[in-house]
């Protein structure tokens, strides 16, 4: 959905550990032969934001 997630996130949700997450992920975007656009601390602020209330 446009929604950035961190690996922390997702550790949270699948119960793998975040070097394992780290790794299938370095992996996928060698396969892909792709890269990841820089993520920034606005990209979450939105999120955050309506979590506090």
């Amino acid at each position: 959905e446009g929604v950035p997630r961190t690996f922390k996130e997702i550790c949270a949700v699948s119960r793998i550990s975040k070097k394992e997450i780290g790794q299938c992920f370095k992996l996928i975007l060698k396969a892909l032969e792709t890269s990841v656009d820089l993520i920034t601390t606005g990209d979450f602020m939105s999120r955050f934001c309506s979590n506090l209330g």
